[in-house]
């Protein structure tokens, strides 16, 4: 992906590294899904599939055993599996998301979800 901003205007420019992960490939944390009923995720996945939309807000996980736990994003990330299970992602069916990786203790993983919810 080419530079968005030039370093002569926005001197503070950086890009940095995404992660992209198919949702097959993770699984969420139960100690820190907090929802007693499960919400819809239709809004989730229709603007998943427009591309104007997408994904805006990447999910969050953290790595358990080398693999990639959901801290906060487990809506985005059911929708996610439903649209890849329907094969209507768009990397060969599959919806990737995209994911910021957190690295922190279980309490902090625990704040950090509920912040995310507030």
């Amino acid at each position: 992906m080419p530079d968005v901003f030039s370093k002569e205007n926005v001197p503070s420019y950086k890009r940095v590294d995404d992660h992209s992960i198919d949702p097959r490939h993770m699984r969420p944390d139960p100690d820190l899904n907090g929802r007693v009923r499960l919400p819809d995720i239709e809004k989730f996945k229709r603007d998943f599939l427009n591309p104007k939309i997408g994904q805006l807000q990447p999910i969050t996980i953290k790595k358990v055993d080398g693999l990639p736990i959901i801290v906060d994003g487990v809506s985005r990330w059911r929708a996610a599996l439903d649209i890849t299970k329907a094969g209507q992602g768009p990397h060969g069916g599959v919806f990737k998301l995209k994911c910021s990786y957190f690295v922190g203790t279980p309490m902090e993983c625990f704040i950090a979800t509920i912040k995310a919810n507030i």
